[in-house]
């Protein structure tokens, strides 16, 4: 499930990270998306352990989604609007927390023994389904 979970996160995170040189208002949103970035950074370790990992994973995820949506149904259609660089920062919100939490809960879910392979095996996967961003990125 942690394999999972980090090939998601990976292969999303580096979407947008790609998809980003794209849009119309390149620097901002580029500028207030690793904003964005680091404030999920700093909250998503005390969210997890507030509500755990599970709860913690389903609400970055769901504000990754929703931003998804809301950018896939209107944002792309008003490239122009304000509302697009908001929908696209609220998919890097919900992305950037899992990032932490993926480390910090396979630390807590698995014994040290194991935990280091546990990681490596999906960061392993993770990178390798990544690899196809820069592929992916590119379709119309």
């Amino acid at each position: 499930m942690m394999t999972l979970v980090q090939c998601t996160t990976l292969f999303t995170y580096y979407l947008l990270a790609y998809l980003v040189t794209h849009f119309d208002q390149i620097y901002s949103t580029a500028f207030y998306g690793a904003v964005f970035e680091s404030i999920a950074t700093f909250i998503s370790g005390m969210i997890m352990y507030k509500l755990g990992a599970r709860k913690a994973l389903l609400l970055f995820y769901s504000c990754a989604a929703l931003g998804g949506i809301l950018l896939l149904t209107y944002g792309l259609d008003h490239l122009d609007s304000l509302w697009f660089p908001v929908f696209y920062l609220l998919c890097r919100f919900g992305i950037a927390g899992p990032n932490v939490i993926m480390i910090a809960a396979n630390a807590k879910i698995f014994h040290v023994e194991i935990a280091a392979t546990a990681f490596g095996t999906g960061s392993f996967f993770g990178r390798l389904i990544a690899s196809a961003v820069p592929l992916v990125s590119t379709l119309p």
